[in-house]
């Protein structure tokens, strides 16, 4: 069974920290099909790692510590929360022939992987 955007925004979300560190009812995170919006005290914005570059590299490298490999087919290791599970995100060039679009589409995926996983 395929899952909806909404879903797979809030599993990515759910492994970016964004429920933990954004709690109601001072916040409120809502994933929609088009990412993750955040408001309250005074604050509002959109987070959406599947079409944001500077949101997609931040997602992998400072809260996951991702291995990204452009060009190439390969699972990382996930050392976060005490996962033992390696998780993949792949998009090769017959998906999409830009490199950052496919690099930022498998970060996304491998999030939602980590996402799933998560108690």
């Amino acid at each position: 069974m395929q899952m909806t955007n909404i879903k797979l925004f809030e599993l990515a979300a759910k492994a970016y920290g964004l429920y933990e560190e954004y709690p109601e009812p001072d916040y409120t995170v809502e994933a929609t099909p088009y990412g993750v919006f955040v408001s309250g005290k005074n604050t509002y914005f959109e987070w959406n790692p599947r079409d944001n570059n500077s949101h997609a590299f931040d997602l992998a490298f400072s809260k996951l510590h991702m291995k990204v490999y452009p060009g190439e087919a390969y699972c990382w290791d996930e050392e976060v929360a005490d996962y033992s599970t390696r998780f993949c995100g792949v998009c090769d060039e017959d998906e999409n022939p830009d490199v950052i679009v496919a690099t930022r589409l498998a970060i996304f995926r491998a999030a939602v992987a980590v996402g799933k996983e998560m108690k």
